[in-house]
């Protein structure tokens, strides 16, 4: 591994940060379910690199879901059991979907944005298709694909690839 080229400090009660941060234009954003969705801008100081906050979104604590990026706006399960988009440039909250997980205490899924759809994986094994459109949550499907999981799905050449803690299922895409 290289050397960093910059760092910080993300508070965090939960002792863990479980998601990932999301990178676009010349931002970087990281979640914490105790400060809420923190957006650092890079930039190059005499050949150095440098971060500096330039928002936070304070009511966005995302617990255990790594948003996906479409177009400018980001789309991930909230604080609890809602699944939310917000502006990505901004931190703007555009639309709140109560209910999608009932999972109260492990209030995880994970996120692939594919074209300008999005597939959710929520803690209890149902895998939504969504559409992604920061006017209005517009669910196209859904489907049981496998066990309790905390597992992010993953997809290629058409194929997805879902775990839970029993087995691997490979899924067909292809129309």
């Amino acid at each position: 591994a290289g050397n960093p080229v910059w760092g910080g400090v993300l508070k965090n009660d939960d002792k863990r940060h479980a998601l990932a941060q999301v990178i676009f234009g010349d931002q970087v954003c990281v979640n914490s379910h105790t400060v809420g969705m923190i957006w650092d801008k890079l930039s190059r100081e005499r050949g150095a690199f440098k971060a500096n906050q330039s928002r936070i979104n304070e009511t966005a604590k995302i617990n255990l879901s790594s948003p996906g990026i479409v177009e400018g706006h980001l789309y991930c399960q909230g604080a609890a059991t809602e699944f939310i988009c917000l502006n990505a440039s901004n931190g703007e909250l555009k639309w709140t979907h109560e209910n999608f997980s009932r999972d109260t205490k492990k209030m995880s899924s994970s996120v692939l944005a594919i074209g300008n759809k999005i597939l959710a994986l929520n803690y209890e094994g149902l895998l939504y298709l969504i559409e992604a459109d920061p006017a209005k949550y517009t669910e196209v499907s859904h489907v049981q694909v496998c066990g309790s999981n905390w597992n992010f799905p993953a997809c290629a050449n058409g194929k997805l690839f879902v775990r839970d803690n029993r087995e691997l299922i490979c899924y067909d895409l292809s129309p």
